[in-house]
């Protein structure tokens, strides 16, 4: 089973007037004023947008060289002792009378 399309025309474009609205574009005629405001307002927007990035850029800057100075071996391994150095330093604090009712748990 075959559709057949009715092709529109002048005469039959009905109430969309659709020639009419393509020709007015086609001359400029209706939106480009309203494409060459969107056009400003975005040239602003990433005017803005490029202004912030190289400002925070800047500030960010010496925090990120300040990173690669770090000596992050060193950093692992201090992380890493925390645990056991906790661990004494609750038993040294439980052994001093520091906690109440809690230094029968270790």
């Amino acid at each position: 089973m075959t559709c057949k399309r009715k092709q529109v025309t002048k005469d039959t474009a009905g109430p969309l007037k659709i020639f009419k609205v393509a020709n007015q574009i086609q001359r400029g005629e209706t939106y480009a004023p309203a494409i060459a405001r969107g056009l400003d307002f975005l040239d602003s927007v990433n005017l803005k947008l490029l202004t912030s990035a190289q400002e925070v850029g800047s500030q960010l800057a010496p925090l990120f060289g300040a990173q690669t100075e770090i000596d992050w071996a060193e950093a692992t391994r201090r992380v890493d002792e925390l645990p056991a150095k906790f661990k004494e330093a609750i038993a040294a604090a439980a052994a001093k009378g520091w906690f109440f009712g809690g230094n029968d748990s270790l």
